[in-house]
């Protein structure tokens, strides 16, 4: 599942999806890093 490491500051959640990084917004969206 997901490693939760959270970055509340910009709104976001940092979690580690299968082994690449991604963000999560409030709202559900996922952004993925470039």
């Amino acid at each position: 599942m997901y490693d939760r490491a959270y970055s509340f500051n910009k709104g976001l959640a940092e979690v580690n999806l299968n082994g690449e990084w991604v963000y999560i917004d409030k709202r559900g969206n996922i952004a993925f890093k470039d």
